[in-house]
């Protein structure tokens, strides 16, 4: 057997010469929990995937297992997986593994703070004043707090990334751009998590 044969064997067996499958790979706060979300490219399938964590990059094990046959030959493929327990009040680190043949995805941190659900109120909710182009929202027990996060759909569609600094308590997010619909805002100090939903009805 020649030696290009060689090399094409070990690419098939392991999976190596594959052109990347795992697409768009993202993951995201919700409540005390993480969610992960990843697209399998069109024309590939797997016999499985797993969400694997750990509290490096390097040092991983699986929290949640899919052991049915993924992807799809003629359509890309969404999926998501929810780790119920991550470590809270530090980073965490995620990655996707797909089965045979073996796939990793590329390597996501994300900070999980314990989420007091009082503790960030959106005022007026609904909005409902079509010409507004601000919500104000309420940090409890903040003063003049600088916090960064993310605003996303209903659905954990990420929409832009936040930064905020409170005067006092309150500070006021653009929402000139969005329609009618539920979002959750998501934001941090690096210690502490303030979350919210809000409502737009125009």
């Amino acid at each position: 057997m020649c030696k290009r044969q060689l090399v094409f064997l070990f690419c098939v067996l392991l999976g190596f010469c594959k052109a990347q499958r795992i697409m768009s790979f993202n993951v995201y706060p919700y409540n005390n929990a993480v969610t992960a979300k990843f697209t399998i490219k069109a024309g590939s399938q797997c016999t499985g995937f797993q969400l694997q964590h750990g509290t490096d990059s390097l040092n991983m094990i699986t929290v949640y297992d899919f052991p049915g046959v993924c992807g799809d030959f003629n359509a890309n493929t969404d999926y998501s997986a929810t780790h119920n327990s991550p470590l809270l009040n530090q980073i965490n680190y995620y990655r996707i593994q797909l089965q045979i043949p073996f796939e990793n995805s590329s390597v996501r941190a994300i900070q999980v703070g314990q989420v007091t659900q009082s503790n960030m109120y959106a005022f007026p909710n609904p909005m409902t004043d079509g010409s507004a182009s601000t919500l104000k929202f309420r940090l409890v027990n903040v003063n003049n707090l600088k916090v960064a996060g993310r605003l996303f759909t209903q659905g954990g569609l990420p929409l832009r990334e936040v930064v905020l600094i409170t005067k006092g308590e309150i500070a006021e997010v653009d929402i000139s751009d969005l329609r009618e619909g539920l979002y959750v805002l998501w934001l941090t100090d690096g210690n502490q998590v303030y979350y919210a939903k809000f409502v737009i009805a125009r």
